[in-house]
């Protein structure tokens, strides 16, 4: 059943840009799968206190080094890229109430972002 989500602990620029840069990375990875099934799934909840925005997708690689990736400069797709998990991690770095996960396996990669 669909809620409404308020109170979001995140300033409203800074949350657009943490979606623009999951989505836009879900997607390239997804579309880089060639397949007509290629999915990116979205959720985002209030569980107790805490509000979680969920993004997983389909990638090529069977696992990703997850150490690696939000670092400057680090993509899978090539020279000159490599920025937005970069910048991602960046600004979640001044939430101290936010916090993320990230899993990359199993040709699925996901990121849960948690905002207490």
């Amino acid at each position: 059943m669909p809620e409404t989500i308020d109170n979001i602990r995140v300033e409203k620029l800074d949350i657009v840009r943490i979606i623009g840069i999951t989505l836009d990375n879900a997607i390239d990875a997804a579309v880089e799968t060639e397949g007509d099934k290629a999915v990116v799934k979205v959720a985002i909840f209030n569980k107790g206190l805490a509000r979680y925005y969920v993004v997983e997708n389909d990638m090529v690689q069977e696992k990703l080094p997850t150490h690696l990736i939000f670092e400057e400069g680090y993509s899978t797709k090539g020279p000159h890229r490599g920025y937005g998990l970069a910048n991602l991690d960046a600004i979640i770095s001044n939430y101290p109430r936010v916090s993320y996960r990230i899993q990359a396996k199993n040709y699925k990669f996901r990121i849960e972002l948690e905002m207490s």
